[in-house]
Parts: structure tokens; sequence; C-alpha cells
């Protein structure tokens, strides 16, 4: 064992969540004004609290359809990509370095704040806006709507070229279970826990090499 302590100090830790979380919800924010400008409300796709059933079935359904994409992405790591590979150590030495000394319940909560943030811009307002009302939309409107949220969801994180392929690829998919359900909450849920366990995952590596 390494007897060296490289961790960050706990001032740049707390920052660093701090930023995350207010960064994420402030896409929320972003999304929930364009629904009011445009008006196009995010909060419609969201079921009331009164309709506890209609939220578990959200939240159970995301929390299980993360699961797909977390499996296509751990047997991704072990392809001899290069641009998989870039991604990995790019991810694990920088992005995730600030995330190695935080607590479980500050990781989940990054999570869920992403999943809250992001969700309500791409899926709610954006995806919603560009297609319009399901109800009267077309196949076509529907796809192109989706099609056009995932890529500019993909784009705006661009780390890689890898990571903007997969992140669209995550986006289309999290589109597609916003319109087979018109529930919000399922790609919320499906977000969250998505980011969640690759936060775990990622973390315990970066303590075992530490160690």
């Amino acid at each position: 064992m390494d007897d060296s302590d490289d961790s960050l100090p706990p001032s740049a830790t707390e920052g660093f969540f701090t930023l995350a979380v207010v960064f994420e919800l402030g896409l929320g924010a972003c999304g929930l004004l364009l629904g009011w400008v445009f008006g196009t409300d995010p909060r419609a796709l969201i079921p009331d609290f009164d309709n506890p059933r209609a939220i578990g079935y959200g939240v159970g359904l995301g929390a299980l359809a993360a699961l797909p994409p977390l499996l296509v992405i751990q047997a991704l790591e072990y392809l001899p990509l290069p641009g998989v590979k870039r991604l990995g150590d790019l991810t694990k030495n920088r992005l995730m370095e600030p995330m190695r000394e935080l607590s479980v319940p500050a990781l989940v909560t990054i999570a869920l704040c992403a999943g809250v943030g992001e969700e309500l811009l791409f899926r709610g307002w954006l995806q919603g806006w560009l297609i319009g009302p399901l109800e009267t939309a077309t196949p076509l409107q529907i796809w192109s709507g989706v099609l056009l949220a995932s890529l500019l969801f993909g784009l705006v994180h661009p780390i890689t070229p890898t990571y903007v392929i997969l992140a669209s690829l995550i986006g289309l998919y999290l589109g597609w279970l916003m319109v087979a359900t018109g529930n919000l909450l399922v790609p919320i849920a499906a977000h969250a826990t998505y980011d969640a366990i690759q936060f775990f995952l990622v973390q315990r590596e970066l303590k075992r090499a530490a160690d």
C-alpha cells in the first residue's frame, strides 16, 4: 500500500459536490423556464402526488430500465476499442477523481440531481417541444424529435467523440422510454439509477487503485 495521501482536500470535494448539484438543478430550472416561455411544461409529464401508483410505476420501471445501458457500457469496456479505453481512462483519472472521497449519500444526490435536471430539460421540455402533443404527432414527428433531442443531449457531453456518441445513444433510449410510457419519472429514474451505479463502480476502482 502506498502511504502517501493523494486525496483531494475536503474543501475541494465539497466544492465539487456543490457545483455539481447546482449545475444539474440549474439545467432542470432551465427546462421549466423554457417550458413556461414556449408553452411546453415538463411538469405535465410527471404524475400528480395523489397518484402514488403512477409514481411508483415510473420510478420502479425507470430503475429497471437502467440495467440494459449499464450492461452495454460494461461490455464495451472489455472490447479493444481505443476510443472506449481513452474514455475510461479519462473518466477514472480526471472526471471522477473529485468524487473519490464523496460519501454514498453525496453520490446518490448528484445522480438524482442529474436525472431530474437533465431529463426535465431534454426529455421533458426539448423533446416534448420538438414533438408537440403525442396524441396528434405523426411517427415521423415523434422520432425526429427524439433523435434531435438525443443528438443535442450527446453534444452537451463533449468529453470525447466516443462519449458524445454513447451519450446520444443513451439519450435515444431515454427518449424512447418517454414516448413509450408518457411518464417523465421513467427516464428520470433510469438516468439517476444509471449514474449512481456508474459512480459507485468507478469510485470503487479509484479507491482500489489508490490502495
